[in-house]
């Protein structure tokens, strides 16, 4: 409720950027990866993709970051010299994954990929990483309800660090081509949830802020050749917004003496509250202090074990050490026998496992850095952290 209303106090401030975008929904510096992710709220009924921007509004600022720590700010890169393509995607949302594989030829994926590769230079492609459209713990957006053949083994992040460490796993897949940066939204959602709405969207905005495209889907807009070639025509017609369309003088009186009292009392209060705290957070868990450049031996991934215990899902198996090295334990409390596998953030199966009653042994040597799944039956995914 506190970030929600947060949230609406951020939109209605007044916002003093030139080219008349209508808030701030940016954050000073990387989360923490143990920030807490927000709860998802209502999208609508299944296949509802109608929320978002629509073509004609004018959009907020936000600040958001890739996975080492790098910002990217939206006013400044409408800005640029390229028209802005922003698009957002999740690795459990098949449309996304299908779109960058290669071995899909469907003509919806193959339209989408020829026109990125056609005009791979005359836009800014923009990609955020938000929502997971359908995870494997069932968290998923009430707008895209779970399905089984998504072939990942993708949780909804309950911590930015799984947010950030789920991006990172996408980019370094061997089995998609994708060739873009892409930024993680913040543990507000409020990029998903103010832009986007739905899993792969498009938004074309101009030097304005002002949306001047919108694809509900990603695919299904390529593959109108009206939709595509009125994208391209808008590109080639793109011009930078090379002066401010606000009058840069903030004073609207023109008379150039407006003062004719020489003394009006210009400081009635002397010494005013100097810091009002005119930015709440609504959330102690944020600490301003920049990414985590690395691994800690008592963390996972950046979140505090203590603090990802409490979210851990409840299963008759202990994972232990977590984060691992070249072993790891895996205590299976049941008096039978159980069939297992270990996958990689963006679903790729590494192993299949018998998981036999009591203490067993699993070599991870191998395994690079990194944040893997074990996916047991009729039971929640647990998150496994590799640090060699």
């Amino acid at each position: 409720m506190l970030n929600n209303l947060y949230l609406m106090g951020i939109l209605l401030m007044p916002f003093s950027l030139a080219w008349g975008q209508v808030g701030d929904l940016g954050w000073p510096a990387q989360p923490q990866d143990s920030h807490h992710v927000d709860s998802l709220p209502d999208y609508g009924p299944y296949m509802d993709m109608s929320g978002g921007y629509m073509v004609g509004d004018t959009v907020a600022d936000f600040t958001v970051y890739d996975f080492s720590g790098n910002p990217l700010t939206l006013s400044e890169e409408l800005q640029g010299d390229k028209p802005v393509v922003l698009i957002n995607g999740s690795v459990s949302c098949i449309r996304f994954r299908d779109t960058y594989d290669m071995s899909n030829t469907a003509q919806e994926f193959f339209a989408s990929r020829s026109f990125f590769d056609d005009h791979a230079d005359d836009f800014n492609w923009i990609y955020i990483y938000g929502v997971e459209a359908h995870p494997t713990d069932g968290n998923c957006p009430s707008n895209c309800p779970p399905i089984p053949t998504t072939d990942t083994a993708v949780v909804q992040p309950s911590h930015y660090g799984e947010r950030r460490w789920a991006l990172q796993g996408w980019l370094d897949s061997e089995e998609h081509e994708f060739e873009y940066p892409m930024y993680a939204d913040n543990p507000d959602n409020a990029v998903y949830n103010t832009f986007f709405e739905r899993p792969f969207g498009l938004l074309a905005i101009d030097c304005n802020g002002v949306v001047a495209h919108r694809g509900d889907w990603v695919t299904s807009f390529f593959l109108d050749p009206q939709a595509a070639d009125a994208l391209a025509a808008w590109g080639q017609s793109f011009a930078n917004c090379e002066e401010s369309p606000v009058d840069p003088d903030p004073d609207p009186d023109p008379d150039p003496d407006p003062d004719p009292d020489p003394d009006p009392d210009p400081d009635p209060d002397p010494d005013p509250d100097p810091d009002p705290d005119p930015d709440p957070d609504p959330d102690p868990d944020p600490t301003y202090e920049g990414p985590e450049s690395v691994l800690g031996a008592e963390s996972i991934a950046g979140i505090p074990l203590e603090v990802l215990a409490e979210s851990e899902p409840k299963a008759p198996i202990e994972l232990f050490p977590n984060p691992a090295q070249d072993v790891v334990q895996l205590n299976w409390r049941s008096a039978s026998p159980v069939a297992a596998s270990l996958t990689d953030v963006h679903g790729q199966r590494i192993w299949d496992i018998l998981v036999q009653p009591g203490l067993n042994t699993l070599a991870t040597e191998s395994l690079p850095n990194g944040m893997y799944f074990l996916a047991l039956a009729q039971e929640p995914a647990l998150r496994l952290v590799i640090q060699h």
